[in-house]
This record gives structure tokens, sequence and C-alpha cells, in this order.
């Protein structure tokens, strides 16, 4: 573990299980011991999931043609790239423009070298791997790889251990739905046949 972070950067270990950075107990006699304890910023309780109640008919299934009720995720708000490094940089000993450094520069380099045919394995997150299309060519015809392969892209395999919230990671608080803005009357009135000046025609 590099020294990035503070208070006890050398005891740190990772949890294959939980997936988790580690803290060790330490007992009264001062020595360390496997008991660990997650590290806070890990494994802080996050705020509830918002979400709403909406009624829709079910199109296929069981229940194809009744009407039921599903849940909706509702975001609060959205955490901007700025402040997300200002959030990493709390537990570190770098300041935010550092870590947005560190990671748009881990980001641009993963991109490199996807573009030279290798596969990443970007921790966490998963890995990285050049894909593209292909259109289909008869038997017999020259395959042009210029002409043939098109949008050529970074594809990402997620780590499904990373996307998948425990039970006991997240709770839930059901939102109150937005209402839907009533559209304006646009419609003339009585007599007018446009409302602009001059019946809809403009003058120059």
């Amino acid at each position: 573990m590099s020294g990035g972070f503070t208070s006890h950067a050398e005891s740190l270990w990772w949890d294959e299980k939980y997936h988790t950075l580690l803290l060790p107990k330490v007992s009264n006699k001062g020595k360390e011991n496997k008991q660990e304890t997650p590290l806070m910023i890990m494994s802080k309780k996050n705020k509830p999931i918002g979400y709403t109640l909406g009624e829709r008919k079910v199109g296929i299934g069981p229940n194809k043609g009744k009407a039921v009720i599903q849940a909706t995720p509702s975001g609060r708000h959205r955490v901007s790239f700025e402040r997300f490094c200002e959030m990493v940089a709390k537990d570190t000993t770098l300041n935010y423009m550092e870590v947005q450094s560190v990671l748009n520069l881990a980001a641009d380099m993963a991109r490199e070298v996807v573009a030279n045919g290798d596969i990443v394995d970007f921790g966490r997150l998963g890995t990285l791997s050049p894909s593209f299309r292909s259109k289909v060519v008869p038997v017999g015809t020259e395959f042009n790889a210029n002409v043939h392969i098109t949008e050529p892209r970074v594809n990402l395999r997620p780590n499904s251990t990373y996307f998948r919230l425990r039970p006991d990671e997240v709770s839930y608080e059901r939102m109150s739905a937005k209402s839907k803005a009533k559209k304006k009357d646009t419609k003339p009135k009585d007599g007018d046949s446009s409302s602009t000046p001059g019946g809809g025609h403009i003058g120059i």
C-alpha cells in the first residue's frame, strides 16, 4: 500500500470477501490481530436510495394486461467530478487537484493501452478491452480492415462484485413523484388568427 493514505497506511490490507480496505484491531497488548475493522471511508453508510412508485400495465408474462405498481430509482443529486475528487482527497495526503490528475491520467493511459490492442485490468471496476463492429463480406471477396471494420471502441467488462450492491450497504426511501408541468394553451383567442400582429405575417 502506497503512502497516499494517512493514518494506518502501512497496516491496510484488501479483503477479498467483502472487497474493502481493512484496518487491524489493536489488542490491549498493542499487537495487531486479524479481527479487522473496515476502513471508515469504505464502510460509511450512505444516504437512502430514493425511489418513486408508478403504475403501469404489463404487456407480457403472467400479469399481462394487469395494472401493477413498480419502483423506479430517483437520484437526489449528481456529484461532480471535482466534488468527488475532493471527497477522495480528504482521506489521502493528496489534494483534490492531484487526485483529479491521477484519475484522469489513469483513464487516459488505459485508453491508450487498449488502443494498442491490449487488455487492461482496471482494478475494482473490471477490465477494459478493444472492441469494434465488422461488416459482413461475401466469401471470395477481399476483406479490407480499413473499410469493413467500423466503430472501434473501449469495451468495459464490469466487475460484478463491485457493481452489485449488498443489502447491508443500502437502504431505501420513498420520494414524492414530480408532477408533470401542464402545457400552456397556445390556441388563438376568438377573432385572432395569430398572436403575431398583422394576421401572422411579419412585415419586412
